[in-house]
């Protein structure tokens, strides 16, 4: 919607109808869309005539956003394994996961060929920092994710709060640097995706007993971050429209305890 440069809703409807392809969509079904509410008719299918991938010939880029693998990232609950892993860094470009996964010796494809089931390249934790943070926002933040779920699933815990303090990072970024959140809606999204990134790292830090240093160190360094994320909320949300609040203050629901 941002890319149309339309302010609103239907006047978005009606540039849609107006691009090749003749994209017509029902009156209020984009406001649907944006809640959440709904998927976009055939969203699931990656790659096939859906919604998502007729608007992308309008405004490249959607699909892009739309399937990247962060969103799925982001649902920490979901626990994903090292082969889950490994498919959402090939997801991304060649450059983002170039260093990090071996393929199999004499092979020419990329996506299409088996990979070693240790695939993982050793890296070390400065050179992983930099490497990620020279990413676009949005793959940085999906690598720096990937590599905090790796962590977790050997029980490295000085990695896994070293890969989300470089997430964390990389969200900051998005704020200041990303046009894909220069809009209030997008603005939103992205607090939202803090908070998602906060309540995990509270679950991991601030709610277990101290047990050793660097631990205590990440405990003061999150209720820093906690505190300006509440009042980052507070003041997005007083500059809001009264729909747009609603809205926001659903999605903030997302995040519990904050």
């Amino acid at each position: 919607m941002a890319a149309s440069g339309a302010l609103v809703t239907q006047e978005f409807e009606r540039a849609l109808a107006r691009m090749p392809g003749n994209v017509r969509l029902s009156s209020g079904l984009w406001t649907r869309y944006l809640r959440g509410d709904v998927l976009p008719q055939g969203s699931l299918e990656k790659g096939g005539p859906s919604l998502v991938t007729r608007i992308d010939r309008a405004f490249p880029g959607t699909a892009g956003t739309f399937y990247h693998p962060v969103w799925e990232l982001l649902d920490f609950p979901r626990l994903l394994g090292p082969d889950d892993l490994r498919k959402l860094y090939l997801s991304m470009g060649e450059e983002v996961w170039r260093g990090m996964v071996d393929l199999e010796s004499g092979t020419d494809s990329v996506l299409s060929t088996e990979f070693l089931h240790f695939w993982r390249r050793r890296i070390l934790s400065d050179e992983l920092a930099v490497k990620i943070r020279s990413m676009e926002t949005l793959d940085g933040l999906a690598a720096g994710l990937i590599e905090a779920r790796m962590a977790y699933l050997r029980q490295d815990r000085i990695d896994f709060f070293g890969a989300m303090t470089t997430a964390y990072v990389q969200l900051v970024r998005a704020k200041k640097e990303s046009t894909l959140f220069e809009s209030r809606r997008m603005q939103s999204v992205l607090l939202i995706m803090m908070g998602l990134w906060l309540q995990e790292m509270g679950r991991l830090v601030l709610d277990p007993p101290v047990v050793f240093d660097a631990q205590h160190q990440m405990r003061a360094w999150m209720q820093q971050v906690s505190r300006g994320w509440i009042d980052a909320c507070e003041k997005h949300q007083s500059l809001l429209p009264k729909h747009m609040e609603v809205q926001f203050r659903r999605w903030r629901k997302l995040v519990n305890n904050y």
